[in-house]
């Protein structure tokens, strides 16, 4: 979220003008910048912070393979990136096909499936949604 506010008000501060002669293309502001290099840095940016916490996690608990899943399994450049660098620590990406790279709801399921072998469970009106709330491995 922080990643995505800071661009938010980058794009509020920085109005990057558009092309009028076409819809597809917008005409670069004083400095060289266009959208299509501030969504590009943006991408590379959000791909550097989860290929960079994803090596760290692995390193600390070894697993023998990370599986990406969700919408975000469907960013080519992701995939590519975070696989090159599991190789290099002898960790395997597992990934579904494109075509099944879509929400994340069979890990929300799976994470409602611990708590419940925890009996931790939640009255459905006492229900608040918690970005923060952690997901824990089984031992």
């Amino acid at each position: 979220a922080g990643l995505k506010t800071s661009a938010l008000y980058w794009l509020r501060d920085n109005k990057l003008k558009r092309d009028p002669s076409t819809s597809f293309h917008f005409a670069q502001d004083d400095e060289g910048l266009d959208l299509r290099h501030f969504c590009a840095s943006f991408e590379q940016a959000i791909v550097d912070v989860l290929v960079t916490k994803t090596i760290r996690a692995a390193k600390q608990y070894k697993p023998k393979s990370i599986i990406l899943a969700g919408g975000v399994s469907a960013n080519q450049k992701l995939r590519e990136q975070l696989k090159n660098k599991l190789n290099t620590i002898g960790c395997k990406l597992l990934a579904p096909n494109l075509k099944y790279a879509m929400d994340n709801a069979a890990m929300i399921a799976v994470a409602g499936y611990y708590q419940a072998l925890k009996k931790d469970f939640t009255l459905w009106d006492k229900i608040e949604a918690d970005p923060n709330w952690k997901v824990y491995p089984v031992k």
